[in-house]
């Protein structure tokens, strides 16, 4: 004959004491990650601006900020063709805009980019 069993009876109450508390930490925890993200400041913001050519052929730098990419659109009311690059820009060395066209470069800061063309004639631009 087997020798009969005994049950050990476990009060449940402390461990699930335990078991919420560390599941309070974690929610805690969460919440603050949660809060940082929605308070994010380095994260990059929408941007945007013209730059207009003062003096035919003559570079204008398009903008001053930090960026990671941009996008550089000739305005359509330009007169002519406008070039895009980096420095001092020429119309033998810049990417030509057509009125209406539109180039996506990335760069580090806007003022990497240059527009060139006639007095008046511009780009507008927007960057993240």
């Amino acid at each position: 004959m087997a020798p009969p069993r005994t049950t050990r009876i476990i009060d449940p109450n402390p461990l699930l004491q335990e078991l919420s508390g560390k599941l309070d930490d974690v929610l805690t925890v969460l919440a603050q990650i949660a809060q940082a993200l929605a308070n994010d400041t380095t994260a990059p913001q929408p941007q945007w601006g013209q730059a207009l050519v003062t003096t035919t052929g003559s570079p204008v730098i398009i903008g001053s900020a930090e960026v990671s990419m941009a996008t550089v659109q000739a305005l359509v009311a330009n007169a002519g063709i406008v070039v895009v690059g980096t420095g001092s820009v020429s119309q033998t060395t810049g990417h030509e805009l057509q009125p209406g066209q539109a180039v996506s470069v990335s760069v580090t800061n806007l003022s990497q980019l240059s527009v060139n063309g006639q007095a008046g004639d511009g780009v507008c631009w927007l960057a993240a």
